[in-house]
């Protein structure tokens, strides 16, 4: 089980936070700041801030749908290596399985 703050997370709008840049995005679950994104307009930072603030959202999506996956497939066994330099050479059971050991801070 994962100790994150459960979602919805939210990204607010630009603003002055008073103590962060007036184009920084705060990033908030229930309530707190999550995360500060500084950045000066640039579309990559805005990326990253809309990325962080979907990660429970993606969690959740992921966990569902490997559990689909499981459902109709089984436990196959793959001759997959689930090492962290091979994530991108897995199926897909065991890229969402990596996905979600590394959101949750666990080994692969």
């Amino acid at each position: 089980m994962s100790k994150h703050t459960r979602g919805p997370w939210s990204l607010a709008d630009r603003g002055d936070y008073n103590d962060f840049e007036a184009e920084s995005r705060v990033v908030f679950g229930t309530g707190k700041r999550l995360a500060v994104v500084h950045h000066h307009g640039d579309k990559e930072a805005e990326a990253n801030a809309n990325l962080i603030a979907a990660a429970p959202d993606l969690l959740d999506a992921t966990k569902v749908l490997l559990s689909d996956h499981l459902d109709q497939h089984g436990e196959r066994v793959c001759d997959c290596q689930p090492e962290p330099q091979n994530v991108g050479h897995l199926c897909s059971a065991c890229r969402a399985r990596a996905a979600i050991a590394k959101a949750e801070g666990r080994d692969l």
